[in-house]
């Protein structure tokens, strides 16, 4: 099953260089970005079709209801649903222990508890334990906002 959604997408500058910010009007927590346009666009329709696969299918959204600010554009995505099922298994990594006691102390570093961070990146609640539970590691667009908020080089939280 296809589905298409629109997607809002930002060029912003960081003092580590320029990405593509993603968002989904109409439900939170389903956001990416890339350093290319290209980039935020795979991610993007990585995230729709995580986004189906866990909250089951989308309500229609009124188009006429986006409302842009200056610098966005939005495109519509179309991610099919299938692509997560074959995607989840070869995500599927042993996670230890470790890695998620080093997450914690990351986020203890800064004062945060990982359901603090869940909360300021915009992950659904439980994502870590979920996580832990299933024996996964986030995607790169997560790892990336992971590692920007607890000043880590997501690439240690791919494996």
């Amino acid at each position: 099953m296809k589905t298409i959604y629109p997607a809002i997408f930002k060029k912003d500058t960081y003092s580590d260089g320029t990405y593509y910010v993603v968002h989904f009007p109409g439900f939170m927590g389903a956001c990416t970005s890339g350093e290319t346009l290209e980039e935020a666009l795979k991610n993007a329709k990585e995230v729709l079709a995580l986004y189906v696969y866990d909250q089951g299918p989308l309500k229609e959204y009124d188009y006429s209801d986006i409302k842009l600010n200056e610098g966005e554009i939005c495109l519509l995505v179309e991610a099919d649903s299938e692509i997560e099922v074959i995607y989840s298994p070869q995500r599927s990594i042993k996670a230890n222990k470790s890695y998620f006691e080093f997450l914690i102390s990351k986020a203890e570093e800064k004062n945060l508890t990982l359901k603090d961070v869940e909360f300021i990146i915009g992950f659904k609640k439980g994502y870590f334990k979920n996580m832990y539970k299933q024996r996964m590691y986030p995607s790169p667009p997560a790892a990336k906002r992971i590692g920007k908020l607890l000043d880590i080089d997501y690439k240690l939280l791919l494996k």
